[in-house]
């Protein structure tokens, strides 16, 4: 089951300054399905998937809505370390953070909350005011990230 998770843009904290944050681009679907298999491998959103399906995934978002402008992707030697996704979601019509991944090797060093601030200032520069996400129940790691930029739990109906 994920819950759903809405932020106001206007009161986010400062956001870090990183050198090695950028916008993805389809060049780096390969790189990003491989980040999304190390990432969730091990974790409540892993459901023994392969790199095969990872790829489908990155494939299906650069195809479908993706908002590259707010999107971010952080990287070093030529490896992405994280990466923030961002989405048009239809039903909603706010702009959805569809992806949040780390690489295992670097989780909890702040690169997460690094590309997730990136993308939602970028989301204020193009003129939203809220956005949302939807958090498998559980991944305490990511609920416990977007709580503290200022994502707000929100009823869904049954």
């Amino acid at each position: 089951m994920k819950r759903r998770y809405e932020v106001d843009l206007l009161s986010l904290p400062p956001a870090m300054t990183l050198t090695n944050l950028r916008h993805p681009t389809p060049h780096d679907q390969d790189a990003l399905a491989e980040l999304m298999l190390d990432a969730y491998r091990g974790t409540i959103d892993f459901d023994d998937e392969g790199i095969e399906e990872a790829q489908t995934e990155v494939t299906d978002y650069f195809a479908s809505h993706p908002v590259l402008d707010a999107s971010t992707v952080i990287s070093a030697e030529q490896t992405l370390l994280s990466a923030c996704l961002v989405s048009h979601h239809r039903e909603s019509e706010l702009p959805l953070i569809a992806y949040l991944m780390t690489r295992a090797e670097t989780k909890r060093q702040g690169y997460a909350r690094a590309a997730l601030t990136a993308s939602l200032r970028w989301l204020t520069l193009l003129g939203h005011r809220r956005a949302e996400a939807y958090i498998t129940a559980g991944n305490i790691a990511s609920e416990e990230l977007c709580l503290s930029l200022g994502f707000k739990p929100v009823q869904t109906k049954p």
